[in-house]
């Protein structure tokens, strides 16, 4: 969630994402793997928004379902007053994250009460301009989840690899590619969500796996591995990509939520890709 401040956000989706790649399963990132929990085997929050006895009866039900197999519930709760101080800075509020602190807080007794002991582990966010390893958390994450040990250091060196980028760079997570033309018969984006309703660290995130995201009409969402040239996908003025995106005001590059038939182009791993 945006109160875990955005870098390491970002990272975790680049974790799942090299343990989804190196597993070879099917994985959604972001607002768009909101789906009914009926479609998903595994659910990662980061940020808890649900009241924890709603989670834990949900979690009662889906151990009933899953049986013999064994639930497994990974709760990553991040650091997020630090952050969120800093985000109120920018404009943000602080309600959301008093009420995910609360149910951190409250999670670990209801998931008890539900009679699902030893199903939770539970860490912290790692705080990028502390901390100098992820390791030992990771390790001890996919011991709980019966992880063999080969595969093990090979997922927590693809971790480790992403967490030494975004600890190098913190405040350089996204950057600006430029506000370009688009069509509805050829996308100069082709892939991603394309639904509405995204800021930038939320299609950054759906676009988990994608050098460039770009957001359109105030929010709606694309990915690609290159932005599409020609005549219809030129750069133009950075003015005609909207506003920024609602809560994301002060953050630089300046977070531009795309305008009509404009995109506004971002780049979140590697260097910046030219216009094909």
């Amino acid at each position: 969630g945006s109160s875990g401040g955005e870098a390491a956000s970002l990272w975790l989706h680049q974790v799942w994402e090299a343990i989804c790649r190196h597993c070879e399963l099917r994985c959604v990132h972001g607002a768009s793997g909101r789906r009914g929990l009926r479609s998903w085997d595994v659910l990662i929050e980061h940020e808890l928004t649900l009241e924890p006895r709603r989670l834990a009866r949900a979690a009662a039900a889906a151990s009933k379902a899953l049986a013999p197999r064994q639930l497994r519930i990974l709760h990553f709760a991040s650091a997020v007053w630090q952050a969120s101080l800093h985000y109120f800075e920018r404009g943000g509020t602080l309600l959301s994250t008093a009420l995910s602190e609360l149910h951190h807080a409250q999670l670990d007794q209801a998931i008890s009460a539900a009679g699902l002991g030893g199903v939770l582990w539970s860490t912290h966010l790692p705080a990028l301009t502390n901390s100098s390893t992820v390791a030992p958390s990771l390790h001890a994450m996919l011991r709980f989840l019966g992880t063999a040990p080969l595969e093990e250091e090979r997922l927590v060196l693809a971790a480790e690899s992403a967490f030494s980028r975004a600890r190098r760079r913190p405040d350089e997570t996204l950057r600006w590619v430029g506000c370009h033309l688009d069509v509805a018969d050829s996308r100069g984006l082709p892939e991603g969500p394309r639904s509405f309703g995204h800021t930038s660290q939320a299609c950054a995130a759906a676009c988990t796996g994608y050098p460039l995201f770009g957001l359109q009409g105030g929010g709606q969402c694309f990915c690609g591995h290159a932005y599409v040239g020609g005549a219809n996908h030129t750069r133009v003025a950075d003015n005609k990509c909207g506003r920024v995106c609602p809560g994301e005001g002060g953050k630089l590059p300046a977070r531009l939520c795309g305008g009509g038939w404009r995109n506004a182009v971002f780049a979140q791993s590697g260097d910046l890709l030219p216009v094909r």
